[in-house]
């Protein structure tokens, strides 16, 4: 039997070909998470799988990892990711070496692999994406917590440079981000925008928004919208500045 212990890194990890007795086929390497050094690896591991029973070994290190394992695995190789706490806790027993370094410690996951060789678990390709479909989860809650957070932000300056429009239309869907206001918004973003018109121009102005953008073409909508620009009283100038934390 050999073993593979292989200590991973960021963007490299440390390579080290064991065979039980601690004799080392291979003294440890460092390949990076590349096809171009990572194939070298896989054509290796298979010249020794020829003449012996080959098993690579790494510890979960939360992403770092998955790289490497996909890869090998794809090119059929077996490969178990185990948990550190278990290497760790092998190593005190066996009062290996403490120093730590990626040479050492790939050297000592090895020596774990062989002496649990008959009990590595399959590193689990289903297992991963559960934990992958977990990381896209929680990117996908932050993405939602932050865009709620800007469009509070947004209704906040909304009332500084057109009050009372967030509710004249009723807002918009903080949870979506979506909503017949946004749209208002992408035409008119301050009541110098509705007021430069006159009410006729504005209210033909808004019956050509809302069919571009399918709404209802609502001319007593518009009649509102545009008595209460002229009531208004914003508290922030109408400039690109002001224009463009809105727009984004």
């Amino acid at each position: 039997m050999i073993c593979v212990g292989i200590d991973v890194s960021k963007r490299k990890s440390t390579v080290c070909f064991m065979a039980p007795g601690d004799k080392i086929i291979r003294r440890p390497f460092d390949v990076k998470h590349t096809k171009e050094e990572l194939q070298p690896l896989v054509d290796e591991i298979r010249v020794q799988a020829k003449y012996d029973e080959i098993k690579v070994v790494m510890e979960s290190t939360g992403v770092y990892h998955l790289s490497i394992a996909y890869f090998l695995q794809q090119n059929g190789i077996f490969v178990s990711v185990v948990n550190a706490l278990k290497v760790a806790n092998f190593n005190k027993a066996e009062n290996f070496r403490h120093t730590k370094t990626d040479s050492i410690d790939s050297t000592n996951i090895a020596r774990y692999g062989i002496a649990y060789w008959a009990k590595l678990p399959q590193f689990d390709l289903n297992g991963d994406k559960y934990f992958l479909l977990k990381r896209l989860c929680d990117a996908y809650l932050n993405f939602s917590e932050e865009r709620s957070r800007i469009l509070l932000q947004l209704q906040s300056q909304l009332e500084q440079t057109m009050p009372g429009i967030f509710d004249l239309f009723g807002g918009f869907d903080i949870n979506s981000g979506k909503g017949k206001l946004l749209d208002f918004l992408e035409r008119y973003c301050h009541i110098e925008d509705i007021i430069a018109k006159s009410e006729a121009e504005f209210v033909s102005s808004y019956r050509e928004w809302a069919k571009e953008k399918g709404y209802r073409s609502n001319e007593s909508k518009a009649a509102t919208i545009y008595a209460q620009a002229k009531n208004g009283i914003p508290s922030i100038p109408n400039n690109p500045i002001v224009r463009e934390t809105i727009m984004w």
